[in-house]
């Protein structure tokens, strides 16, 4: 259960940087 919770948080700030990086780009 924490090992899922955990993926998923990473997965979530992956695509917050990602979002981020394209804001940038913009």
């Amino acid at each position: 259960m924490q090992y899922l919770i955990f993926k998923y948080e990473y997965i979530y700030i992956i695509e917050l940087d990602y979002l981020v990086l394209k804001l940038h780009t913009v």
